[in-house]
């Protein structure tokens, strides 16, 4: 069993009463895995997809705002 894309495939057809041949070329679905993703993750692409769609609005930030869980914040 095969899991997968088929890239190519070339037929030669034979003379009458004599043989033909097929060659098919495979892809399998592992390949998939490699590609690339085509859309970045920044706010400046999703704005342009949807220009109202804030989602990523703070992702430049992200890590670096400091998050205080049940303890005092401290005044800078």
């Amino acid at each position: 069993m095969f899991r997968g894309w088929v890239d190519e495939v070339k037929i030669r057809t034979g003379e009458v009463g004599g043989t033909g041949e097929a060659t098919v070329t495979l892809a399998s679905a592992a390949r998939g895995l490699t590609r690339p993703l085509t859309l970045t993750r920044s706010d400046a692409e999703m704005r342009r997809r949807n220009p109202s769609d804030p989602f990523r609005s703070y992702t430049d930030v992200a890590g670096e705002v400091g998050v205080w869980w049940g303890e005092t914040r401290e005044r800078a």
